[in-house]
C-alpha cells in the first residue's frame, strides 16, 4: 500500500492534533470547574489553566498563519 509523504502533511497534521489536544484539555478543565465552587484557590488555578490553554491555542494558530510556505497553505 502506497502511503504518500510530505513535510507539509506531517506538520499540518501535527498542528491539527495539537489543537485537538488543547480543545480536549479545555473542555475537560471546564467540566471540572463546578467541583471547586467552594475553593477559590482552585477556581483561580482552573481559570489560569484555561487562560494558558487559550494562549497555547493562539500560538498554534500563529504558527499556521506565519508558516503557510511550510504548510502548503495558499
Amino acid at each position: 500500500m502506497y502511503k504518500p509523504f510530505s513535510n507539509e502533511y506531517v506538520i499540518r497534521e501535527t498542528l491539527r492534533h495539537m489543537q485537538q489536544s488543547v480543545a480536549i484539555s479545555t473542555q475537560k478543565t471546564i467540566t471540572r470547574l463546578p467541583e471547586f465552587q467552594d475553593q477559590p484557590e482552585k477556581v483561580a488555578e482552573v481559570m489560569s489553566t484555561l487562560a494558558s490553554l487559550g494562549r497555547l491555542n493562539s500560538m498554534i494558530e500563529a504558527i499556521r498563519e506565519n508558516n503557510s510556505n511550510i504548510l502548503g497553505d495558499k
